[in-house]
């Protein structure tokens, strides 16, 4: 009976009802089923408080999104690739991008700095989050006046101060800011600065803030949706465990309110970051939400129209004034810096107006310039300026630490052992220069690189680039397999060339490049395989040089085994150059040959993944090389010069005669099945058509055989392990190789390895 008097009491009153939602990862998503479930029933929200996953979510709900609203945007696969630190693959911006390397891992330094700031912070890059927090959050907060009580739902949200120890209470300010700061999880995201403190997920002081919403707004009524239990016991064997023992705070169980409940949705099966599953983790949410429904309603007897609610939320939403971006102020940089980033984001140099931007407009050249190798990260602030009725953004860059260490290479069950170390050093000022060096080294391949970058960010970006490689690759080192014995070489190229190239964007993907190189190619090789460790190699010098121009436009997902996104890449070259063979103890004429060679060389890729589903992928592959390349002096030297199709890591690494020609047509099927944990089954068939296929005849000349008379494939089926370093497979392949070099490997392989098969360019690349 006293129950019941107090409940009529409470609703004569006209009660308020305050919703607290907790932290806890990808889990929290299912506060959006938790607000579903009380918008279905009509139960009222006055107040709401979050930390973390929960100060998204409210945050949302706060400046005017429905459920249904909120539940879409973090379903959307945009959502989903920014908590993976993915940027969108139509703002990629190609023509920074690296040429790709056997890089694993990246230390990142400067001179006066020591080792610990070099280790990196946070597993994503937050670019693509922030600018959709401050996209998402600035207009609402423009209708509130900075004031989180004047939101559609008076709001608060909670950070972490790790220097004091305790928690910050956002009631004011820039509300993509405090959210930001609020799920800023350790080693996760990297943390923001706010006022001058380095402000960590709140989750580390307060993971549910029911004493914020008490404190603040002493409701009559609490909800709270708490999925923090959702956290397991650590284990010693799983570092996830530890590390989210440690960050989040455990509740007590001490209720500020006495008229509160709290449901618990158990989504401990979904991993922590498995923002993938949202409508599952939201279903949870409303399901149990449904379930306590009763004892919510009979705790809340008073109920709002849903017509009521909506008009008011359309109404705060008709208050928000459109981000239209006027003033840019670069921060964090000093004045030769912000002139190249202003010169990126196409501002004018003489004042820091430029035309009013919308968000679509200024969304490309934000990640323009996030791209861009010297700019270690950026933060973007909206301000809104009422009598302008636009907004100044405030942009906080930061510049990449001045020296970068790689470190990489291949490990496998074959001879073909490589490792990798490179070192970049970096430059800004209104012109931007990268000086890298990198070494391969390995029993099949060697090889060092030294190259240097100017990026000049005119109205037409363009960039320049000088570099010199001297490598070797001992082809037949590659055919040993565990305890085989390995043969003396007796196919090594030496490949050493200088390079020129000049490139320009075409579009945010792609890129034109033109280029002239000059060098020298020796090759070292027996044209039998009779022979003693007596008998000396032929020997064919080639000096030449080639000027050329390329079209290149690559969106795909990995440097090796990609699953997604494609790759079109055109190429003309034009070689000149004067061949010299001396003849070994085993060549058939024992003469000296020179001949002056010249030729074009027309070569085009298309990589595509067509079907792409979460669980299987299809692609394909098209190449085709047309060249008037002459012959050398023999057949081994004519076929080393030749063009190669090499699509599967290995084929890179053995010399495949039937896989080598002038002139030459290749398709592929790539079919990936998508498995849980990061790994992918793919199975890969591949058929090469050459125009004319070169043999040997009885004195070991090149000759062809008639057009279109041979045909030849490869097959691969693998097992892949996508870790966070890099690759590590174990395949079964197949090849249709010549009978001159024949073994059993030739045609079939099992190749266990970690790590990528990705040399420097050769001259003939």
């Amino acid at each position: 009976m006293a129950f019941f008097f107090a409940t009529l009491f409470l609703n004569v009153q006209a009660q308020k009802v305050g919703v607290v939602l907790s932290g806890g990862g990808a889990s929290g998503m299912s506060h959006i089923g938790v607000l579903k479930a009380l918008e279905e029933k009509k139960i009222p929200v006055d107040f709401i408080t979050g930390t973390s996953m929960g100060a998204l979510v409210g945050a949302c709900y706060a400046a005017g999104m429905s459920p249904k609203e909120i539940e879409d945007r973090m379903s959307d696969p945009k959502f989903i690739g920014w908590s993976k630190g993915i940027i969108e693959d139509k703002y990629q911006y190609y023509f920074k991008r690296k040429d790709p390397s056997a890089s694993w891992i990246s230390l990142k330094f400067s001179p006066d700095t020591v080792f610990e700031t070099s280790l990196p912070t946070n597993f994503i890059n937050p670019v693509a989050i922030d600018l959709a927090l401050m996209e998402i959050f600035s207009p609402a907060i423009a209708a509130a006046n900075f004031n989180f009580d004047s939101l559609f739902i008076p709001y608060r949200c909670v950070a972490s101060d790790i220097q004091l120890k305790q928690p910050v209470i956002f009631k004011k300010g820039n509300l993509s800011q405090a959210v930001r700061a609020s799920m800023s999880y350790p080693f996760y995201i990297r943390p923001i600065t706010v006022n001058g403190r380095v402000l960590f997920d709140g989750g580390l002081y307060n993971n549910f803030p029911a004493d914020v919403m008490y404190n603040d707004f002493n409701p009559d009524i609490i909800i709270g949706s708490d999925v923090s239990g959702n956290n397991p016991i650590p284990n010693e064997d799983n570092l996830l465990s530890q590390i989210k023992s440690m960050i989040i705070s455990r509740n007590n169980n001490t209720h500020p309110c006495s008229n509160m409940i709290v449901v618990h949705p158990t989504s401990s099966l979904f991993g922590l970051f498995n923002f993938e599953d949202a409508k599952k983790i939201i279903e949870v949410g409303y399901k149990t939400a449904m379930a306590s429904m009763d004892s919510i309603m009979l705790l809340v007897p008073n109920r709002k129209d849903s017509a009521i609610l909506n008009t008011e939320r359309l109404a705060f939403l008709n208050k928000q004034p459109q981000l239209l971006i006027d003033e840019i102020y670069i921060e964090g940089l000093n004045k030769q810096q912000a002139k190249y980033a202003k010169k990126i984001l196409k501002l004018r140099l003489d004042k820091t107006e430029t035309k009013v931007l919308d968000a679509d407009r200024f969304r490309p050249n934000y990640y323009r310039l996030a791209s861009d190798d010297k700019i270690q990260s950026l933060y973007p602030l909206a301000k809104y300026q009422s009598k302008k009725d636009l907004y100044d953004l405030y942009l906080t860059v930061k510049k990449e630490k001045k020296i970068t260490l790689e470190f990489g290479g291949v490990f496998s069950s074959k001879p073909i052992n490589t490792g990798y170390v490179g070192i970049q050093y970096h430059y800004l000022r209104n012109v931007a220069a990268t000086f890298s060096a990198n070494s391969y080294f390995g029993k099949l391949y060697g090889s060092i690189q030294a190259k240097i970058r100017l990026d000049f960010p005119t109205r037409l970006p363009f960039y320049t680039e000088v570099d010199f490689t001297n490598s070797r690759l001992d082809f037949f080192k590659s055919y040993s397999t565990f305890f085989e014995d390995v043969r003396p070489s007796y196919l090594v190229i030496y490949d050493t060339h200088s390079e020129l190239t000049f490139g320009v964007p075409v579009s945010r993907k792609s890129k034109l490049k033109v280029s002239g190189a000059f060098g020298e190619v020796l090759n070292q090789y027996y044209q039998t395989k009779q022979f003693t460790k007596l008998d000396t190699t032929d020997r064919t010098y080639f000096d030449n040089g080639f000027i050329g121009a390329s079209y290149e436009r690559n969106t795909l997902d990995q440097k090796q085994f990609s699953s997604n996104g494609s790759n079109l890449s055109i190429r003309l070259k034009y070689f000149s150059g004067v061949e010299r063979t001396y003849p070994g103890s085993t060549s058939k004429d024992g003469k000296f040959e020179r001949y002056v060679h010249e030729w074009f060389n027309f070569r085009i890729l298309y990589q595509d993944f067509i079907v792409r589903s979460k669980y299987y992928r299809v692609g394909y592959h098209l190449e085709g090389v047309w060249s008037n390349q002459p012959r050398f002096a023999n057949y081994t030297a004519t076929m080393l010069a030749a063009p190669v199709f090499a699509p599967i890591p290995e084929s890179r690494v053995l010399f495949l005669e039937n896989f080598r020609a002038h002139q030459f047509g290749a398709l592929g099927i790539v079919n990936v099945f998508k498995l849980p944990r990061n790994f992918d089954y793919r199975i890969e068939v591949y058929g090469f058509q050459p125009y004319r296929r070169i043999v040997a005849d009885p004195k070991l000349n090149a000759v062809f055989n008639p057009v279109f008379a041979n045909r030849f494939f490869i097959g691969s089926t693998s097992l892949v392990y996508n870790s966070p370093i890099g690759p590590a497979s174990v395949s079964f392949n197949y090849y249709n190789n010549s009978p001159k070099f024949e073994r059993k490997i030739d045609k079939y392989s099992i190749l266990f390895s970690f790590g990528y098969i990705i040399h420097n360019k050769k001259m003939f690349d």
